[in-house]
């Protein structure tokens, strides 16, 4: 149950961060991105659903991707693998640092385990 809520808790901070417009800045034509400054989850307390405290969180600079059907579907395939205890994560890695984190639910891993599909002309 611990690691729903948790789950739950990231998924929506994480959607809360990917999916929401970035400002942009427009100079003599040219486009500058905005960096965000207002992280009100960086260095705050963390605690589990009894309250007990099991640190603190620091943003990381890392990249989340999900595994889904089109990019329409996306934000909703990142709710549904958060809450799938079965899931996996795939880390890239650059160096010494995480440049990205690939969220994939069971339902992919399952079909991916079975290998693909072929179908013969005649059966379609």
């Amino acid at each position: 149950m611990m690691q729903r809520t948790i789950g739950t808790y990231i998924a929506n901070k994480v959607k809360d961060e990917i999916f929401k417009p970035v400002d942009v800045v427009e100079s003599e034509g040219e486009v500058q991105f905005v960096e965000q400054v207002d992280d009100s989850l960086h260095g705050e307390l963390i605690r589990d659903a009894r309250g007990a405290v099991l640190g603190r969180a620091y943003r990381v600079p890392a990249t989340v991707y999900v595994v889904a059907a089109n990019a329409e579907e996306a934000q909703a395939a990142l709710g549904k693998t958060l809450s799938d205890p079965d899931h996996d994560i795939i880390v890239h890695w650059a160096d010494d640092e995480i440049s990205a984190l690939v969220f994939v639910d069971s339902d992919a891993q399952a079909a991916a385990e079975k290998g693909p599909q072929v179908f013969r002309a005649t059966d379609i």
